[in-house]
């Protein structure tokens, strides 16, 4: 054990002599070559300062970092606290760490995973959101639009004033000076409940959000949206008399035929990325509903068929789901209920997939970004954890990918029901801690 404690003394100070060019690698990427980052820093500091060690410490490691963790425990505060934790070696494929990693918990924003999983699995990495103006008059040579405006959204819940601009900017170089008609909202691409509190059917509201729509401006409902685009269409000089209402009906149910006039699109991982690094819950919402919308087995129910094709997803991944339970996509809802088997396993499918590097990359950074800025600043943990958090106010949680010292990847997931989170966290930063800090000896040699 002195031994191991000198060598971590060592590969601290090596991580800070070294530290100057990695930041710049992450600076200069975005943080998006972080994990390749950590493997190499990994890869040095094991022939740098492993090179002493027999093969008895190989086999005995592995037991050692199990202690570790277990000790993080047998000294912890928990009182009456329920937890459960598993470390999933994603190179030997197995579990090397669980308790109570089969018992269902609430597990706040860890429900975003799964909504992040699905909307990747189904929808694709490269699948686009597009924001659309269409006008029912093909006949623009007058510069006058006979009839209405229609405004369609497909769940971008990033789009703003600034973006609503552009397109309106758009349709001026048409050289168009007037709309005759009204202009219309078409909510029709997701189903007519747009409160989480009433499509997850909790008790409690936890936090007010916004609608979900498929439209709206700067996170505003279809009235105040309505609004803001007025006040644009005068800012161009554009003429208009009519009203601002709003329309259920699909665009392909309208007599006339329509005209696209602006459009904007925007990836849906950059919606998954703001979801992941800053648990935006109102974004998470969007990407729930919009995995319901692609569901025709239950078309007119976002969040049943939102949870019919993460089940079935699940199922074909063989992730034991039986004593879970998800109710929304934020992970705002007290009902829902996740194991941290199922999560680490699902960490796993991720790694494995196609889209694993986006995936990844949606993820925050334990030290440098979103969520987990603050957190593990210090030590082997910093730039090598990439993670999402949970925080409810008797819940913590804390799920993602970490690599050992001499690169082995593990998944991990940790929950902790009770009512003292901030130590929870402490205690979730340990045990990353004590992963980070893990190696074999006969995986150098």
């Amino acid at each position: 054990m002195l031994r191991r404690l000198i060598l971590l003394a060592s590969l601290v100070l090596f991580g800070q002599v070294n530290g100057d060019l990695f930041a710049q690698n992450n600076e200069n990427s975005g943080g998006e070559t972080l994990g390749k980052s950590s493997k190499i820093y990994s890869k040095a500091m094991s022939e740098t300062f492993l090179s002493n060690f027999s093969p008895s410490d190989s086999v005995a490691s592995r037991k050692e970092l199990t202690r570790d963790i277990s000790r993080v425990f047998k000294y912890a505060r928990m009182g009456k606290a329920q937890f459960s934790i598993a470390l999933y070696s994603l190179d030997s494929k197995e579990f090397v760490y669980k308790r109570n990693f089969k018992q269902a918990l609430t597990p706040a924003s860890l429900t975003k995973l799964f909504t992040s999983y699905l909307a990747f699995s189904s929808l694709g990495s490269e699948h686009e959101l597009a924001t659309t103006i269409w006008a029912d008059d093909t006949d623009l040579s007058d510069n006058i639009i006979d009839g209405n405006l229609y405004f369609v959204g497909t769940g971008d819940a990033l789009f703003d004033k600034k973006e609503l601009d552009t397109l309106f900017s758009l349709i001026k170089k048409r050289g168009i000076k007037e709309v005759k008609g009204d202009v219309v909202i078409d909510q029709s691409y997701f189903d007519g409940e747009y409160d989480r509190f009433h499509y997850s059917g909790d008790r409690d509201r936890v936090q007010n959000l916004a609608p979900i729509l498929p439209f709206s401006v700067s996170r505003k409902a279809s009235t105040k949206s309505g609004n803001l685009i007025v006040k644009i269409l005068k800012k161009y000089g554009i003429k208009f008399g009519g009203k601002v209402e709003r329309c259920e009906l699909p665009l392909y149910d309208h007599d006339k035929k329509l005209l696209k006039v602006a459009e904007f699109k925007r990836l849906l991982k950059e919606l998954i990325k703001v979801t992941n690094k800053r648990s935006d819950n109102f974004v998470a919402e969007h990407i729930y509903k919009i995995n319901g919308a692609n569901n025709d087995r239950f078309p007119g129910e976002n969040a049943v068929g939102s949870a019919d094709l993460l089940y079935r997803l699940l199922d074909s991944l063989s992730i034991s789901f039986e004593s879970c339970e998800i109710n929304d996509g934020s992970g705002l809802s007290r009902r829902n209920l996740l194991t941290t088997e199922s999560i680490a396993l699902l960490l796993e499918a991720a790694d494995h997939s196609n889209f694993s590097e986006d995936f990844q990359n949606t993820l925050s950074v334990a030290g440098y970004d979103g969520t987990l800025k603050g957190r593990m600043v210090m030590g082997l943990s910093k730039e090598n954890f990439r993670g999402k958090t949970g925080t409810l106010r008797n819940v913590s949680g804390l799920a993602g990918f970490v690599n050992s010292l001499d690169g082995e990847r593990f998944a991990i997931a940790m929950i902790f029901n009770g009512n003292n989170v901030k130590y929870y966290k402490q205690l979730e930063d340990e045990v990353i801690e004590s992963v980070a800090g893990f190696f074999y000896f006969n995986a150098i040699n």
